[in-house]
């Protein structure tokens, strides 16, 4: 057995069923000899087409995709897709391999900064012996670093003999733990005492699958619920589902929103669109949730962080409250130059505005200023309940 035939032997016994690419000559001899032992592979027109396939696919199906493309320009075209992949922490295995061992081949290029600048990691098969166990460990990296790995497969070594491989090894997932009740006593205090807490999901929380542990937590904190544009309509059909989270949120959203006193946020890494550069967190609390501490404060800052996996930190916060909360007073949304509460109907506004909550109770706040900025928006006044969304 050649090492173009073991590659593809170990491809298939990890259970890649289906592979996307370009063929050239860093790949073809192992690619065709997938496809004649039954495995499919996805031909695209560009390679960047290739990664973007595999990256989907593995958002769709929650098992890692497998991208192959040729080296250097085939290499190259693939950046923008890749470091997408990289920005989503997808699961992509991405192949490709040196050129030939001659200084002056003009698809030279160095494979590892390459990955090193579109922010994946990087491995290589060293000798042809390896194979099989570096294939099993960019696998292993995949999973476990929750980000694309560009494996360089040497065109040099594809015809060598491969020899006695590593047998496949699957990768394993971790298995998240759930954090100590000592680490969480300042973030279930701000739960605790929270009077308009609003869980709000990101991607880090569709990875995890954790849309049945968010709606039973915020059930039972009475809270409203919300999701960052990758994470859309990961509550459709909840009560209390305020849709999008940010510089997309219609403006009902963005009143309840304002008028929150706590954000808690799962796997939602709290950017610029999300929050409006800021605006709906200001004057607020907000506990940052996420599996990758490295990504807690970058970019704003939270009262306090959970290091964790969204589905299983959500269970130890969900008791912080020793019953759910009644609901607050429905408000209404008016212009304040109005006067008058024009409940039912619909205003049409040029920026900048400023809004007025207005509480059943007579209360109001102005919190909301300027939260709708598009040149002419549709303000629609509705009768909103806080929190519970009852």
């Amino acid at each position: 057995m050649k090492i173009f035939e073991a590659c593809a032997d170990s491809l298939l016994g990890h259970g890649v069923d289906v592979m996307f690419g370009l063929m050239g000559d860093a790949n073809m001899l192992y690619v065709a000899n997938y496809r004649e032992r039954g495995g499919q592979f996805v031909a695209v027109v560009h390679e960047s087409s290739a990664v973007a396939m595999a990256d989907s696919w593995s958002r769709s199906t929650g098992r890692v995709g497998v991208a192959t493309v040729t080296h250097g320009p085939g290499l190259s075209n693939t950046m923008t897709s890749l470091m997408e992949a990289v920005r989503s922490r997808s699961q992509v295995l991405l192949l490709t391999g040196d050129t030939p061992a001659e200084p002056t081949h003009f698809q030279r290029m160095d494979i590892s900064s390459f990955a090193q600048a579109a922010g994946a990691g990087y491995d290589k098969v060293h000798r042809r012996e390896t194979l099989g166990r570096d294939l099993n460990r960019a696998f292993q990296r995949v999973v476990a670093e929750r980000r694309p790995v560009v494996l360089n497969i040497p065109v040099d070594l594809m015809l060598e003999d491969a020899g006695y491989q590593s047998p496949v090894s699957p990768a394993i997932h971790s298995s998240p733990s759930v954090p100590a009740i000592d680490d969480l006593d300042a973030a279930l205090g701000l739960v605790a005492s929270a009077k308009r807490p609003i869980v709000l999901a990101g991607y880090g929380a569709v990875l995890s699958r954790a849309d049945e542990a968010l709606r039973a937590l915020a059930e039972s904190l009475a809270a409203s619920v919300a999701t960052s544009v990758l994470a859309k309509d990961m509550f459709r059909g909840h009560p209390s589902n305020l849709g999008i989270c940010g510089s997309l949120s219609h403006s009902v959203a963005a009143a309840a929103i304002a008028e929150s006193d706590l954000i808690i946020a799962f796997g939602a890494s709290l950017n610029v669109y999300t929050t409006f550069h800021g605006e709906l967190l200001a004057d607020k609390h907000v506990v940052q949730v996420d599996i990758d501490p490295g990504r807690f404060g970058w970019y704003l800052p939270a009262s306090e962080y959970i290091a964790g996996d969204a589905a299983v930190v959500a269970a130890p916060i969900a008791p912080a409250r020793p019953s759910p909360i009644a609901p607050k007073p429905p408000m209404v949304v008016k212009r304040r130059a109005s006067g008058t509460s024009m409940r039912g109907q619909t205003a049409f506004v040029k920026r900048p505005i400023s809004l007025t909550i207005v509480r059943s109770d007579g209360s109001t706040s102005s919190s909301l200023r300027q939260a709708v900025r598009t040149s002419t928006v549709s303000t629609a006044v509705w009768s909103l309940y806080s929190a519970s969304g009852r």
